[in-house]
């Protein structure tokens, strides 16, 4: 009975080390391992707005509904790429409130990701401010 239990370890550790040195494979066994970069630039742009929006929706407390979003990804360099999500939300009290967001994209391991952009956003509410005076 030992024998046998040995005989099967020794057997799948083979098969284990022959699958693993199949060359073939992607490193990371992604297919985006083999985009050119025109086609990653172009799989980015289209998720672009989808992070935004996913990130909008779990950002902002008591989100209720996407009113209007505009994005910009014209820019070769993705760390220029901006964006703007207009929400209402639930407020504390009951109430439906209006938020305006603005974002900028970054890409991290093939993937995009959307964050606020909080210095563009008081640039924006400052220039709100003084306007008024």
């Amino acid at each position: 009975m030992k024998i046998q239990t040995a005989r099967l370890c020794v057997l799948c550790a083979f098969a284990f080390i022959l699958a693993g040195c199949n060359n073939d494979a992607a490193p990371t066994g992604d297919v985006r391992d083999n985009e050119l970069p025109a086609q990653r630039m172009e799989r980015l742009r289209a998720e672009a707005p989808v992070e935004m929006l996913t990130t909008c929706s779990n950002e902002v407390i008591g989100f209720q509904r996407l009113v209007e979003f505009h994005i910009f990804t014209s820019d070769h360099i993705i760390t220029n790429w901006q964006g703007d999500v207009t929400a209402d939300f639930v407020n504390g009290i009951g109430g439906v409130n209006r938020t305006n967001i603005l974002y900028r994209f970054g890409a991290a391991g093939g993937h995009i990701y959307a964050i606020q952009d909080w210095e563009a956003m008081y640039q924006r509410d400052t220039k709100a401010i003084e306007s008024r005076n």
